[in-house]
């Protein structure tokens, strides 16, 4: 369930910024209602089982150490969820907000099925420099949580075969 869910992974990045309030009316309003806060506090108990969250001595809520990430190119029903969550998430970002909050850019090409894994590599390299490089760290304090989401994948297939007959 954990890796299902978009919300996990905004609740991981709430948790960790320097300004996080452990309210879950407030991590409600700052999710923009998407979650109620019954379910809010549903993630942030069900992380602290799974160990992605612990307290402290003041009973402060922190993430623990450790990235996780999908493994690659692992076939997970709760892998594909997540997925299909986000993109609908992007579907009412596209809908709903200003052209100014949000960027939305797309190609069609002629693609040589023999690149794909290059290309595959080739996005995730791009993927985590985008994060390394505007992640807002400690040095820096981030005032939204965004989503990036890149997709690849085929549109038309075998155009290269001759499918006449006769």
């Amino acid at each position: 369930k954990f890796v299902s869910k978009w919300y996990y992974v905004v609740i991981k990045q709430m948790v960790s910024h320097e300004n996080f309030i452990e309210d879950y009316e407030w991590m409600s309003e700052r999710l923009q209602g998407k979650l109620k806060p019954s379910l809010v506090k549903e993630a942030v108990e069900r992380m602290l089982e799974l160990g992605i969250f612990d307290r402290d001595e003041k009973s402060k809520l922190f993430v623990c150490d450790g990235a996780w990430r999908a493994t690659k190119d692992t076939p997970s029903a709760a892998i594909r969820s997540y997925h299909q969550e986000v993109l609908e998430l992007a579907q009412n970002s596209l809908e709903n907000d200003k052209s100014d909050q949000r960027h939305n850019i797309g190609c069609t090409l002629s693609f040589n099925e023999e690149r794909r894994e290059e290309a595959k590599a080739f996005i995730n390299d791009f993927v985590y420099e985008f994060n390394r490089r505007f992640y807002a760290d400690s040095g820096e304090s981030g005032s939204s949580i965004e989503q990036l989401s890149v997709q690849l994948f085929s549109v038309a297939k075998n155009i290269d075969q001759d499918v006449r007959r006769g």
